[in-house]
């Protein structure tokens, strides 16, 4: 077996009838079996970095979909429930770690896609001092509109460097984050309150999804606005409503814009205009309560890290007020989707439910004191976190090019092609990676053996290397707070149709939250 995996891990590039010739030599029968061979040997070969000496192979030998496949993509791709995810996991079956296709030929750029942990490992290696992202389209288009600073999700080179070096000191250090822990608690505090005003006859929240994105943006404004929006009040402001409905419009939009036909490229679309309208509604509710912060701050003592950023003399107000339009809007969205997987599956695995309750119960006399770094050292609620990220991740992929090209899987990718990682959803339920793959297990996250066997076969919800998520620790520590909360008061229950994660930006839930909340007392 080993000879012959050699012999055709040297021989992938070529033709289908060569590799028939081969199965019929070692009498393996069968196309089903012999495409299980083909997959078996690249997969083999995406270990290894040359064969019998043989240096990378030309970027034409990558395996491709062929042209009759590509036209069933296309008219798949004009349906509502074309599943990106799941295309994109059917190609990694089919053609191996590395691919590349055009899905959108004449309109799109050929991308490249691989999985394998070595390829991640090589991606992140490969980042440098300045990792290059690709752009959002329309982002950056509405954005340069505007005359405002791209945002660090968007900016690269030295303008990026410059830019989120400032946001690392003062928004990644684990004492920032932790400083704001107390407050995170009071709002997820708030909600359940909310939540009991608003249970229906089943125990039910209607519209569980909604008041989860009202959750998620009054935490968001507590560090980026330094601020309590009131969304849980019986009357909320005008103000607060006006940026919700932008915040639901933005991303509408921006969704819109990215996967469906991309005529805004050629000539303002409707949609295109309304991007930007919400774009720069949201910007102005922001440059606002900047100036309050700043207005607040200006008898030169700094209160939280905030104003300390806010006062930091190597950013402009644009940048400035950039960097918190992207920490609230990317906030959202994000950590309102993602509070609904763990919830979830601690739903339906109610044992488990029990095991993580225990151990808040346990910490919970110490959530008023120091209660971010609390919340931080919960072991089993970080590993239900860990679990759920591998069984779900919040995001599927993520891209790069690189400027003097990257060898994966021992193919050649040229200097500022396309790469896409989907390594999260094509290996987090692989057995070669994950022992009972389909189980929700957090307790693997404590065996030293499993996390080295893990390593690089996904690469977690919030990005690799120095262009990780600027915003994680506050959307986890968001997320850790909202799950204490909520089991300290209730047991959750769900009864309907298995939720599964779907692609928009980022994967949300196919079906609708509706989860039963018992009161504990009961």
């Amino acid at each position: 077996m080993r000879v012959l995996l050699y012999s055709w891990t040297s021989f992938l590039s070529l033709t289908d009838k060569f590799i028939k010739t081969q199965c019929k030599m070692f009498r393996i029968r069968g196309p089903v079996h012999q495409l299980q061979m083909l997959q078996l040997c690249r997969t083999y070969a995406a270990k290894i970095p040359t064969i019998n000496n043989v240096g990378p192979q030309p970027f034409n030998s990558i395996p491709t979909p062929s042209t009759s496949t590509q036209v069933k993509t296309l008219l798949k791709l004009l349906r509502k429930d074309f599943d990106l995810v799941e295309h994109m996991s059917k190609r990694h079956q089919e053609l191996g770690p590395v691919y590349k296709e055009n899905i959108l030929p004449g309109i799109a750029d050929v991308t490249v896609s691989c999985c394998s942990p070595a390829d991640t490992e090589a991606m992140l290696r490969s980042d440098g001092k300045y990792p290059v992202r690709p752009q959002t389209g329309p982002l950056e288009s509405v954005r340069n509109d505007l005359k405002l600073y791209k945002g660090i999700s968007e900016a690269s080179g030295e303008e990026w460097y410059k830019v989120r070096s400032v946001v690392n000191n003062h928004f990644l250090q684990n004492r920032s984050v932790w400083s704001y822990g107390e407050k995170h608690l009071k709002v997820s505090q708030d909600f359940t309150e909310y939540i009991a005003k608003h249970l229906d006859s089943n125990n039910e929240v209607p519209d569980f999804e909604n008041a989860l994105k009202r959750w998620s943006l009054e935490a968001a404004g507590v560090f980026s606005l330094d601020t309590r929006l009131g969304l849980f009040d019986d009357e909320v402001s005008e103000t607060s409503l006006e940026l919700i409905k932008a915040m639901d419009l933005f991303f509408e939009n921006l969704s819109k814009l990215l996967f469906g036909v991309q005529f805004w490229k050629t000539f303002e679309t409707f949609t295109y205009k309304d991007f930007r309208n919400c774009q720069k509604e949201i910007y102005n509710a922001v440059s606002l309560h900047r100036r309050a912060v700043q207005h607040k701050g200006s008898n030169g003592k700094e209160t939280n890290q905030l104003q300390s950023f806010l006062n930091s003399s190597l950013l402009t107000d644009n940048e400035k007020d950039m960097v918190m339009v992207d920490f609230l809007s990317g906030g959202i969205e994000t950590t309102a989707m993602s509070s609904i997987f763990p919830l979830y599956l601690l739903a339906i695995h109610p044992e488990k439910q029990d095991i993580l309750r225990q151990e808040i119960q346990k910490y919970i006399g110490d959530f008023t004191i120091g209660s971010g770094k609390v919340l931080a050292e919960m072991p089993y609620l970080n590993a239900v976190l860990r679990e759920t990220q591998r069984i779900f991740p919040f995001v599927p992929f993520y891209s790069r090019k690189f400027k003097n090209g990257i060898v994966l899987s021992n193919y050649q990718v040229p200097p500022d092609q396309l790469v896409i990682n989907s390594a999260n959803f094509v290996n987090n339920k692989d057995p070669a990676y994950f022992d009972e793959p389909d189980v929700f297990k957090p307790e693997r996250w404590f065996d030293p053996a499993q996390r080295k066997k893990a390593a690089f076969a996904t690469v977690g919800s919030f990005g690799v290397g120095a262009r990780k998520c600027p915003g994680r620790k506050f959307a986890l520590q968001e997320i850790h707070s909202l799950i204490a909360v909520i089991l300290s008061q209730y047991r959750i229950e769900y009864h309907y149709k298995p939720i599964r994660a779907k692609l928009r930006l980022l994967s949300y839930p196919s079906e609708k939250p509706r989860f039963t909340f018992i009161p504990l007392d009961e």
